[in-house]
């Protein structure tokens, strides 16, 4: 093997050892003299990826700085970066990475997306990172289920009123079922129910609000053209 190449490999095995660990000081001086950002296992494991399953904010940021590839996922699954943080719940590693550019909606092997990932998890300020990145709300997995259903089969409350503020549809089905039969299917249909009435009605009077806007009927004698 040439002596670079191997070189390289050993540099990037040790930067990748120093990224899971999450030691800034060792990494900083790693990349400066030379050392391979992207540098992967065979499964396409980088720093960037361990660093974000451990949620080492400092790491992940230094190595985006960098120039680190945030879209390289790991096998088996495509899980990504982005996915791996909102599985584990790293809230500031998630926008981190989405202001690096990592795609919201970038699933893994099942379909499953960050946000459902997140949803099912109610990690509910990663939820909230996530749909203000663009995340879609009725993006689904292989088996028809979106994250709306499992937030409401979880009875994630905070998760599932984030969604449904977020444009998610109260009624629709996901996976056969509505998200009122996903929870009721799980104990949860009491407390979910509520928030997806609680949804409706607030939707109705904004409707009745805004036609009545529409016909002028919140129009007082004062603001009436002559």
């Amino acid at each position: 093997m040439d002596s670079h190449v191997e070189l390289k490999q050993q540099q990037g095995a040790t930067l990748r050892r120093l990224c899971q660990q999450g030691d800034t000081m060792l990494i900083q001086h790693m990349l400066r003299s030379g050392a391979p950002v992207d540098s992967s296992q065979a499964d396409g494991c980088t720093g960037l990826w361990l660093a974000s399953e451990q949620g080492h904010v400092d790491v992940v940021k230094l190595l985006c700085d960098h120039g680190a590839n945030v879209h390289v996922a790991k096998q088996p699954g495509d899980v990504t970066p982005l996915y791996i943080a909102a599985q584990n719940g790293h809230t500031t590693v998630v926008t981190l990475l989405l202001q690096h550019g990592a795609l919201p909606n970038a699933a893994k092997a099942t379909g499953a997306t960050p946000l459902y990932i997140a949803a099912q998890q109610n990690f509910s300020d990663i939820v909230s990172a996530l749909l203000r990145a663009g995340a879609g709300v009725g993006i689904v997995n292989q088996q028809g289920i979106g994250p709306l259903a499992i937030a409401c089969f979880l009875g994630n409350l905070e998760s599932v009123r984030l969604l449904l503020q977020a444009g998610a549809d109260p009624d629709a089905q996901s996976g056969g079922k509505t998200p009122f039969e996903w929870a009721n299917s799980n104990g949860n249909g009491q407390h979910v129910g509520r928030v997806l009435e609680q949804f409706r009605e607030s939707r109705q009077r904004d409707l009745e609000r805004r036609r009545g806007l529409a016909r002028g009927d919140d129009v007082t004698p004062l603001q009436q053209k002559e």
